[in-house]
Order: structure tokens, then sequence, then C-alpha cells
């Protein structure tokens, strides 16, 4: 695992449209996991708060995700998350020790 990159984004969105943005955030895993670099791409739901959510990735490098970032799918999906959320979303970067 040495020099691998995480990734944790925490989302979320208002009580009416959980199961819409859910569908939303599903979309985007495929394209991820297709992307080069990436090893893992999961979504998580929180148990204490429906409409909070998570996705674990795991990269080969920061390089790799940030190339993943600059697709042009990825940049429409981004354009299209604001829209969902009450809050900003968060991503904290986690590296191997």
């Amino acid at each position: 695992m040495q020099g691998c990159y995480a990734i944790v984004v925490r989302f979320v969105t208002g009580s009416g449209r959980r199961e819409e943005f859910q569908g939303f955030l599903e979309s985007i895993v495929p394209i991820a996991l297709a992307s080069p670099g990436c090893i893992q791409h999961d979504l998580f739901c929180s148990r204490e708060h429906p409409n909070e959510f998570l996705f674990y990735e795991v990269w080969e490098s920061k390089e790799a995700h940030e190339a993943h970032v600059e697709r042009a799918e990825v940049g429409e999906w981004r354009k299209q998350l604001e829209e969902y959320l009450v809050e900003p979303y968060e991503a904290r970067e986690w590296v191997p020790r």
C-alpha cells in the first residue's frame, strides 16, 4: 500500500431528496472505478443520519485522483452535485503509515 492515497468525502442532502441523491451518488461510482489508478470507490450511508453519505476512495496516488477529477463526466457530475447539498461537502485526504 505504500504510495497509496485515500480520500473520504462526506455529503449531506435534504430530507426529501435522499433516494434521488443516493442514485446520483451511485452514478459516479462506475466512472471512478473505470478511471486509471482507482483501486476502490465505495458509497456508504449513515445509520444515524440517513441523509448523510460518504465516499471512501482509494487511489494509486493523489495524481491519479486529480486526473479522475479532471475528466469531463466528473466535471458535469460535480456541477449537478451542489443542487442536492444542504451543506458544503467535506473531503479529507489519507495516506498509509
